[in-house]
């Protein structure tokens, strides 16, 4: 029998791929197994048609078995199968074409390999041997956050390292677009640094990458600001790139990170009296209001006193912080009285660098008069506490400032109180300390109080035992003690502060003669404290 030769082969898809047409040539090598290269062919009538050409060898002896082999490039997701095929016999005047119709025709149960020099079967293992599901291009850039940390916190500046990987095997042009949503759809205000120095760029969230070639990273830095509240955003890049070989076709891959903002501190807070140094109002000297002063803004020209708020902050930040300074900003006043930071020392300087759970003590001292000297009103501020501060190895212009809220906080009615300070010499083994009781009276009514000082184990004193104190309306009288402290096991010494020392007790008891009212001694300096029954502690450092 003598050999054949196909002058084409044909055959038929279901997709935009329409048909693959394999032309006889005679310079090919026929050969048992045979490797094709194709190309596509564009049909101008149907623009998202194609097809497929190539060439080989289509010489057949009797009885024997070819296979081809070739590579279909398949770019767009659908299910792709073969439908039929056309074998095309051309002789002097005659052409005979054999139509395979149906995909039954032409399925096939297993493929066919070249083992050495003979094929060898090996079994499909899906029933529709003739058909295949293209699945999406699985995206092979990379999106990566190189500097992600453990925690944002609130009010800082963020800046986001994007890194963009190209693993396909080609060069691709890409650009990438980011943007960041809480749950209730409100926006991070996001922008890549290199389109800031863009004036004509509106949209600084997308970002043109330009081509990257074959396992090149370029790096991008995404700038934001952190919510001023406790919130959690999730951040989304996506890169949206074209291969060089298909630039008709885009390929996405994106990347979504979930950013909480936490606050990087938290405080409790103590709020005292402070002994006021400046002149008392003299009840028979007030100050007259002229014609002219009702047309200036209103002074204040109440009583005067001076308040401590100690803020104790806690770090809860997983790295460390450095504080830089505090400053206590006051928010609102009630209308019958002004308040003011003490402007004699500049904001706390603390330069403190604070790792988890550490704890810092910041006082600051309240200046607050009330607007005229008849007011008997409370009065009500309302503070707020600015910690600026920076990551540890951040720049010094990185800085962020924290607000943290305070309690609103009452300033009590103008009634009698009295304040505890003490003078404590270097050397409290030689010499006594004296203790200060300031008595004040801001009521229009002569008052008389009746003093008495309890014996005590820990100490001695000089000073009357019993006393009567008489003030007029809108005075105050200072009451001196001086108290030999008795010396102390060093067993008993308990540490303040970087130093050692103890606790005494001091009980002074002050009556209202008049009403019968004791009054509460209120500690007014640093190293003089309450405790819960109303007694005042007085610290008393050792010099052992």
């Amino acid at each position: 029998m003598a050999e054949l030769t196909l002058a084409e082969l044909r055959v038929h898809f279901s997709t935009n791929v329409r048909s693959l047409v394999v032309n006889h040539s005679e310079n090919d090598k026929k050969s048992i197994s045979t490797d094709l290269k194709v190309q596509e062919e564009h049909d101008s009538a149907h623009p998202m048609a194609k097809g497929l050409l190539t060439s080989a060898n289509l010489t057949f002896k009797p009885g024997q078995l070819r296979v081809f082999n070739l590579t279909i490039p398949l770019r767009d997701p659908d299910s792709f199968s073969a439908t039929g095929a056309s074998l095309v016999l051309k002789t002097s005047g005659i052409t005979l074409e054999h139509v395979l119709s149906g995909p039954l025709d032409i399925r096939c149960s297993h493929w066919w390999l070249q083992s050495q020099d003979q094929l060898v079967r090996k079994q499909i293992p899906r029933e529709e041997s003739n058909a295949i599901q293209v699945l999406p291009k699985p995206p092979k850039v990379q999106l990566r956050i190189m500097n992600l940390k453990e925690q944002y916190f609130i009010g800082e500046k963020v800046s986001l390292e994007i890194q963009i990987l190209n693993e396909e095997a080609e060069e691709v042009n890409a650009h990438v677009r980011a943007e960041g949503q809480d749950n209730a759809d409100v926006s991070l205000d996001l922008a890549w640094r290199d389109n800031k120095n863009k004036t004509n760029d509106l949209d600084l969230t997308n970002l043109e990458i330009g081509r990257i070639s074959v396992n090149e990273s370029k790096s991008h830095v995404l700038e934001f600001m952190a919510p001023l509240e406790l919130s959690e955003y999730t951040l989304r890049l996506e890169v949206n790139y074209r291969l060089a070989s298909d630039s008709e076709t885009p390929v996405i891959k994106t990347l979504e990170s979930i950013i909480p903002f936490v606050s990087p501190f938290e405080a409790n807070y103590d709020f005292g009296p402070r002994l006021h140094k400046g002149t008392y109002p003299n009840y028979f000297n007030l100050p007259e209001f002229s014609e002219e002063d009702q047309e200036q803004p209103k002074q204040a020209r109440g009583m005067s006193q001076r308040w401590c708020l100690t803020s104790r902050v806690v770090s809860f930040s997983s790295e460390p912080l450095l504080v830089e300074t505090t400053r206590l900003v006051v928010n609102r006043v009630t209308n019958n009285a002004v308040c003011d930071v003490d402007e004699q020392q500049p904001p706390e300087q603390l330069s403190r660098t604070m790792a988890l759970k550490d704890m810092m003590d910041v006082p600051h001292i309240l200046e607050v008069r009330k607007l005229t000297l008849e007011d008997r009103r409370p009065s009500a501020i309302e503070l707020s506490l600015a910690v600026t501060w920076r990551r540890k190895n951040s720049r010094e212009q990185n800085t962020t400032t924290t607000m943290l809220a305070v309690p609103s906080m009452t300033i009590p009615s103008a009634e009698p109180r009295v304040l505890c300070t003490a003078y404590i010499p270097e050397n409290t083994d030689d010499e006594a300390i004296t203790v200060s009781y300031m008595l004040e009276n801001p009521s229009m009514h002569f008052l008389t109080f009746n003093l008495t000082m309890e014996a005590n184990d820990a100490f001695a004193f000089s000073g009357s035992k019993h006393r009567s104190v008489s003030l007029t309306p809108v005075s105050r009288v200072q009451v001196e003690y001086r108290l030999f402290v008795y010396p102390v096991e060093d067993s008993t010494l308990t540490e303040r502060q970087g130093r050692k020392g103890h606790w005494i007790w001091p009980s002074l008891r002050v009556v209202d003669a008049y009403f019968q009212k004791t009054l509460r001694v209120l500690d007014a300096e640093d190293g003089v404290q309450s405790d819960d029954r109303g007694g005042v502690g007085i610290w008393i450092p050792s010099l052992r």
